[in-house]
């Protein structure tokens, strides 16, 4: 299937080849539904030409927050724990959730989930034996995961000095 962005069979082969033999699917990227996702892992799963893929379902947000491509949005602590079992009953291997209330003119201001919400989030998924990773884009954000239990995290800090932009990337698993 090549309707997944970078998870096209052309590109998992010549990333199995360069010696690259498990890949996690953040969903940022991937415009696709949680079925298809799962059956497209599946269907790898049957072939030794492919790296092994982890997925997750659809971010899990605030109402009007970020989250790629058609988040899940919740308002309170019952209806996201409904979601986490909904997506590790789908067959997803890991939760992601979004604590990003922007960082452009065009996305500033967004929603973010209140602690309560993310740590039931964590929780729920934790009782399901799954990892919870989020999209964070500051790393003050990321004391607020861990107090909520986030297992998975990656940060990006954008910083501009001098008119050049400058990343810091931090990845812990």
């Amino acid at each position: 299937m090549d309707c997944f962005d970078g998870f096209n069979n052309d590109k998992l082969k010549k990333w199995l080849m360069s010696g690259i033999t498990y890949l996690r699917d953040e969903g940022i990227l991937s415009r696709h539904n949680t079925e298809d996702a799962i059956t497209w892992r599946e269907n790898i799963k049957r072939s030794c030409m492919y790296p092994s893929i982890a997925v997750c379902g659809k971010f899990i947000s605030a109402v009007n927050g970020y989250g790629g491509v058609a988040p899940i949005g919740v308002t309170s602590e019952l209806e996201a724990r409904n979601v986490v079992d909904l997506q590790v009953n789908a067959g997803v291997d890991h939760i992601k959730i979004a604590l990003d209330e922007g960082y452009d003119a065009y996305t500033q201001s967004l929603e973010l989930l209140p602690l309560n919400i993310l740590a039931a989030i964590c929780d729920q998924a934790h009782k399901h034996g799954k990892k919870v990773s989020a999209h964070v884009n500051r790393s003050d954000k990321l004391a607020i995961l861990l107090k909520a239990g986030l297992t998975m995290h990656q940060v990006i800090d954008a910083a501009t000095v001098g008119g050049a932009k400058i990343l810091d990337l931090k990845l812990v698993i």
